[in-house]
Formats: structure tokens, C-alpha cells, sequence
């Protein structure tokens, strides 16, 4: 269930958000909380709240249940579980029905619901909904997909309600992932048909300049809970728990964050190569998401693979990535629309698709039974995987572990 969920059982079962007497087995208190000592000398979790904030209306009907059916009422056992589970479930379910409301806009059934299948089961937004549901991913995935919802749907009919709950929206992205903060990108570089030019879409802000400062000072709301809370154990409003773990901005690790056996985004799935070529057709067909996808994406990357841990622990393929595949939908659907005109490509699309998504699954299979390493996955190891290769070998021969200590130093770890 994860350090995101941890809050919820300190809060609310506990009532003690200082970990201090939290009755919990020392040998665990690590694996639940994930605390890092603060300088003066309390207990701070690592990770923001932002996930908790989404998963407490789950939480919180577990704990009824717990209380009526005599469970015990402690936040880890199988109800509690189980809802954490139904929660991830849920968020991923909205988020591609916003997905869809905004595919619909520009693109046919048929080709939104290629698309949607195979974001679902072609990426690894399926093993974050159904195996490891305590991680941000999902969570992000409806909140990046609301957001570009409403993006679209402010531009079409310019609501003062809409862009409020955007900024909310992007507060509370914010606050899961504050690297998620750069997804603000794709509202401001965004164009529909009515605007020519940037200096457009400036004027038209302009326009409603009461309901832009009114925005940015909600954007700001989801983050007090959690100013408080560093300020209350910390006395600093600002904290950074993750020490001794940095951002090497000029040692980024692109190649391998794309491309590594051990992690790589258009290695482990293959499926979004379909959305990258699907790019140089959106002048034509999505003039106005061009600039803004072609500014956010190398942005995101940029951050996400200058980070010490390139390759983001354990899991399955480049979980960062999903935070962003409610954007790159849509050159996927821009390329299937195109090929879908040739009896042929269509053909030949929806089998390359089915394909990655026989292949997405079995992977998952193989990582959920423990046989798929979780971070040490080399060339070797990765095609010894399927069924009829050649290589005789121990698997755990063919392990290549980043090293950690080298990772903090900016290094790839793989040396």
C-alpha cells in the first residue's frame, strides 16, 4: 500500500501524524511508513499527501466496514486492502472516460477505442491499476486526463468554473509529483482553431484576467495541507525529505531512460512508438496540440531522467511516463486515424497493437510472478524471457543491478 497511503492510517486511525506513537512493529515501521528523520529529530514521511487526499473517501468506507464488521481497525487489513485496491481502479476508469470525452472531440469511435484499449492493456498503466495500485501513476494518469479536459473544454466555452478547477487540478498534480507541475505547459501553449497565434491565446487571458488570479491563488489551495504539516514537524514551510537524493541536470540519462533494457520507456512499451510517429501528423490534423506536446515532452523527459534514480526503483517499465499519456493520446489516435485510411496499414496497425498488447501482458505476468527481475533486467535476460530462446543460462547470471551508490553520484550506475 505504499508510503503514499501512510498518512491515512496515522491520521485517521492513530492520530498521531508524528509517528511517535504509532503502535506498529519497529521491523515494519520502515516498509509502511517509509519516515525519514528530520533535523530536529522527528519522524517525517518522505512522500507528499497527495495520494492520500485522493484515496480518502476509500479509506475512510473501509474504516466503516471495519468498525460494523468487527475487522480490525488499523488501516492494513483485507477491507482496507481491498479498498486501496478498488480505489486505483476507480481513478483509472475516470481517467479514461475523460480521455475519451476528449479524444471524441477530434477523432471517430472506432479509432478512440483502439486507443483506449490499448493505453489500458498495451502499457504499463495496467500493471500500476491492477498489481501496484499504492504508487502515484494512476492517480496522476485521471488527474493529467481531467486536466486536459477542461483545458479543452475552457478554450471551447471560456467558463470562470473551468478554470478554477483546472488550477485545482494542477495544485493537486502538483503536490503528488511537483516535477507534475510542467504539465501547466500544455493550457498555456494550447490553441484551438479560433486562435492564429500565442499573442491569441494571451489576449484571450487577458480577457479574463479576474478568473486567471483567482486560478492561481486556488492552484496554491492543495498544497496547504502539506505546508502545514512540514511546518508543524519541521517548523520549515518548505522541506525537502528526500536527502541525500538530487537532480543531475546536466548528467540526464535520456538514452537509457528510452531505450535500456533495464527501463527503457520505448522498450517496455513499444506501443507509444506509434505515438511518437503519430507527432509529425499533427500539423495537419491538430495544429493547435503541436506545440505544446512538442514543448512538454522533451521537458518532462528532460526532468524525470535527470533524476539520480533514472530507472525509478522497482515496478514495471517507465512508470513516470504514465503521468503523460492523457497528452500523448493524441498523436496515437492522429496515427491510427491515418493509418486506418489504408486497408492495409489498418491491417497492419491493429495487429502491431495487438501484439504489444499480448506482449504488455505477458511481461506483467512474468513481473507478478517474480520471475521478470524488477530493476536488474539485461538484453540477455530480457530475451531469454520468452518461450524457445537459445540462451542456457542461469537467470540470475544475467542480472545487471544499477548500482545505487554510483546513481547518487550522478552516474548511470551501469558502469
Amino acid at each position: 500500500m505504499g508510503a503514499y497511503y501512510a498518512y491515512l492510517p496515522a491520521y485517521h486511525v492513530w492520530g498521531d501524524l508524528t509517528l511517535e506513537k504509532t503502535p506498529i512493529e519497529p521491523a515494519l515501521f520502515e516498509r509502511f511508513y517509509y519516515p525519514r528523520a528530520a533535523e530536529n529529530g522527528g519522524w517525517v514521511f518522505k512522500t507528499t499527501m497527495g495520494i492520500a487526499i485522493l484515496q480518502t473517501p476509500f479509506f475512510l468506507i473501509a474504516q466503516f466496514l471495519s468498525l460494523n464488521l468487527d475487522y480490525p481497525v488499523d488501516g492494513y487489513s483485507s477491507i482496507y486492502r481491498y479498498m486501496a485496491v478498488f480505489s486505483a481502479i476507480f481513478y483509472s476508469f475516470w481517467g479514461l472516460f475523460f480521455l475519451r470525452r476528449s479524444l471524441s472531440l477530434f477523432f471517430s469511435d472506432f479509432v478512440v477505442s483502439i486507443v483506449l484499449v490499448s493505453l489500458l492493456l498495451g502499457t504499463n498503466l495496467y500493471y500500476y491499476t491492477f498489481y501496484e495500485t499504492g504508487m502515484t501513476h494512476v492517480y496522476t494518469f485521471f488527474l493529467v486526463s481531467l486536466f486536459t479536459w477542461l483545458t479543452l473544454s475552457w478554450h471551447w466555452k471560456s467558463k470562470p468554473w473551468k478554470l478554477i478547477l483546472l488550477a485545482l487540478v494542477l495544485g493537486l498534480v502538483t503536490l503528488i509529483r511537483p516535477v507534475n507541475v510542467c504539465i501547466g505547459l500544455f493550457f498555456l501553449l494550447y490553441r484551438d482553431k479560433n486562435q492564429n497565434g500565442l499573442v491569441a491565446k494571451f489576449n484571450l487571458l487577458l480577457q479574463h484576467k479576474l478568473s486567471v488570479a483567482l486560478a492561481a491563488g486556488v492552484f496554491f489551495l492543495p498544497l496547504i495541507p502539506q505546508l502545514l504539516y512540514w511546518h508543524h514537524l519541521t517548523g520549515e514551510w518548505f522541506y525537502y525529505s528526500y536527502k541525500g537524493e538530487y537532480f543531475y541536470w546536466l548528467k540526464p540519462k535520456i538514452w537509457l531512460g528510452l531505450f535500456s533494457y533495464q527501463k527503457g520507456w520505448l522498450v517496455w512499451t513499444p506501443l507509444m512508438w506509434f505515438a511518437l510517429l503519430g507527432l509529425v501528423l499533427l500539423r495537419k490534423q491538430l495544429k493547435g496540440f503541436l506545440l505544446p506536446i512538442l514543448v512538454l515532452l522533451p521537458v518532462y523527459v528532460y526532468i524525470i531522467f535527470s533524476w539520480w534514480c533514472w530507472w525509478y526503483g522497482g515496478g514495471f517499465g517507465m512508470r513516470p511516463m504514465i503521468d503523460i499519456y492523457p497528452i500523448l493520446a493524441f498523436p496515437l489516435a492522429a496515427f491510427m486515424e491515418v493509418a486506418f485510411q489504408s486497408k492495409f496499414a489498418r491491417k497492419a496497425v491493429i495487429s502491431f497493437s495487438l501484439f504489444f498488447i499480448l506482449l504488455n501482458l505477458f511481461h506483467t505476468d512474468l513481473l507478478a510472478k517474480g520471475i521478470l527481475h524488477w530493476h536488474g533486467t539485461s538484453k540477455a535476460l530480457y530475451w531469454e524471457l520468452f518461450p524457445g530462446s537459445i540462451i542456457d543460462a542461469d537467470l540470475e547470471t544475467l542480472i545487471e543491478e544499477p548500482s545505487v551508490e554510483k546513481a547518487k553520484q550522478g552516474e548511470s550506475g551501469l558502469d
